[in-house]
């Protein structure tokens, strides 16, 4: 398992050296602080949209419509993000009917995200949780 984490982590520095764009050591915290959308058109704030909103407090909040999926803390560290998230498998249940037994039940994902490209209101999103990296683009809601 070490292995397949050791080649995860080389795929995921690889991906982040050979992006072009703006330097992502460049952003700074506020940069994130409102609501975003997550591999979405510019349909902020329907119910099948998933967004993302980082507080000035240093809270984040993940969901589709109204309806929250994570929260938790995220912090910035250079170019990575930090998200500390609290969720509830059952609240996916859109995704695998299956989570439905899990409703109620919270656990703690530590996840971290490479900044590429960031732009005035874009930006996509390497992300690491455990051991599966997932590539999303991010964009500002207005």
């Amino acid at each position: 398992m070490s292995k397949h984490i050791a080649t995860i982590s080389l795929l995921f520095s690889m991906l982040l050296l050979s992006s072009p764009g703006a330097n992502a050591a460049d952003v700074k915290a506020d940069y994130f602080h409102g609501k975003w959308e997550i591999d979405g058109g510019p349909t902020c704030g329907t119910k099948d949209v998933e967004y993302l909103v980082f507080n000035n407090n240093g809270t984040f909040e993940d969901g589709r419509g109204s309806r929250a999926e994570m929260v938790g803390f995220w912090r910035l560290e250079g170019e990575v993000l930090y998200l500390d998230t609290v969720a509830s498998p059952g609240a996916f249940q859109h995704i695998a009917p299956q989570l439905k037994t899990f409703e109620n039940q919270f656990g703690y994902y530590p996840m971290k995200a490479m900044v590429v490209n960031p732009d005035k209101d874009q930006f996509t999103a390497v992300v690491l949780l455990e051991n599966e990296m997932t590539r999303l683009s991010v964009r500002r809601c207005k």
